[in-house]
């Protein structure tokens, strides 16, 4: 909802690349997540309710599966760099 947020966006990882050569980056998805589920969800989310828990699973295999194969990237990373 903020414009602001991607103006750049795609330079990030070449920059982190750039700037820390070791650096570990994993990607944590969100590609569809984020476009699926609104914050009523997670609000309301029962991770004991064995409905709401294998529709959430459901979407995220879903998910992953999509990243394996290329169709989707992952919009969110854990950085991992150390100034060396």
């Amino acid at each position: 909802t903020d414009p602001s947020e991607c103006v750049r966006s795609a330079d990030v990882l070449p920059v982190v690349r750039q700037t820390f050569p070791t650096a570990e980056i994993r990607p944590m998805g969100g590609g569809l997540l984020e476009f699926a589920l609104d914050m009523r969800f997670y609000e309301q989310y029962d991770r004991s309710n064995d409905r709401q828990r294998r529709d959430f699973e459901l979407i995220c295999d879903v998910e992953r599966h999509y990243m394996a194969t290329g169709e989707i990237g992952s919009d969110y990373a854990f950085i991992i760099a150390q100034r060396g």
